[in-house]
């Protein structure tokens, strides 16, 4: 059996969503983020362009076009993209992913760790784990149901 094949076996028998490469910790929460047109990226002023490619990410396939700000109001549903020196553990390319029906945060010492997170919430949410709930006027999606699972990665 080639190792290819071993590898797929195992992440199909495992409970945690295939994440390649695979993160140090996930942990598999019920729930998902609901995106709305209102939910604004938040990010630090030097990850600006990484809000501004994951809204580009978004757009294509939800149809919402989400603001990218350095703030946001309390209680707005938000994407939030930021580097947090306590993270240094993780490397240069390590991230945290928590996701929650409020919010979801990716946090990094670097921001190719805040790249790797956006890459990581944005593919694990498959598919079959995006959903529309209803359609505004031009046929877009007014909410969209987001399903991704909080994580932590090192490099």
């Amino acid at each position: 059996m080639s190792i290819l094949a071993a590898l797929a076996i195992a992440l199909a028998s495992d409970s945690i969503p295939a994440i390649v490469p695979r993160p140090a910790h996930v942990t598999v929460q019920p729930g998902a983020f609901t995106l709305r047109a209102a939910t604004v990226i938040v990010t630090d002023r030097a990850l600006v362009g990484l809000g501004e490619r994951l809204a580009d990410c978004l757009f294509p396939a939800t149809g919402l076009r989400l603001a990218v700000r350095t703030a946001a109001p309390a209680g707005t549903a938000a994407i939030s993209i930021r580097l947090d020196s306590s993270l240094a553990r993780l490397g240069d390319e390590g991230y945290r992913l928590d996701v929650s029906r409020s919010h979801v945060a990716i946090r990094a010492y670097r921001a190719a760790g805040a790249f790797y997170g956006i890459e990581t919430a944005w593919r694990g949410a498959s598919p079959r784990s995006r959903s529309r709930t209803s359609r505004g006027s031009r046929g877009a999606a007014s909410t969209w149901t987001w399903l991704v699972t909080s994580c932590r990665r090192s490099s």
